[in-house]
């Protein structure tokens, strides 16, 4: 947005909320919405937008830092660990996609909440391990 490049922070808002009001369903301009939010000091609508753009597009994993960070920043240690591990969960499973394509693996089935890979994956001590075939 050009009006965030300006630094015009509240003019790029109005225009992400436009966006949004004509594509609800479009993830970055959410994520975009949460940025300008959060450099004007609005964190919670930032939060809220953060979790929308992840509610949408759940391996988007800027936005999982994002929110894991403004979180931690805010002192709101329970939820802030609930989003850190979202971001581990996500970016493990990144890496098992790479291993079973490097490793030319025929993919198994994937099991639970795991949307992002063909690896199958199983629960230990509150995360999932991910195993190829």
């Amino acid at each position: 947005n050009a009006y965030k490049a300006q630094g015009m922070q509240r003019q790029a808002i109005s225009e992400y909320q436009r966006a949004i009001a004509l594509r609800p369903n479009y993830p970055a301009a959410w994520f975009n919405l949460a940025l300008a939010l959060t450099e004007i000091g609005e964190t919670e609508p930032a939060i809220e937008a953060y979790r929308r753009a992840i509610a949408l597009k759940g391996d988007y994993e800027a936005a999982q830092l994002n929110l894991a960070s403004l979180l931690s920043q805010q002192h709101r240690h329970e939820q802030a660990a609930d989003a850190w591990r979202e971001v581990v969960r996500h970016q493990e499973v990144r890496i098992a996609n790479q291993r079973c394509v490097i490793d030319e693996r025929p993919p198994q089935r994937a099991h639970g909440k795991d949307r992002q890979t063909n690896c199958e994956t199983s629960g230990e001590n509150g995360f999932e391990s991910l195993h190829c075939g």
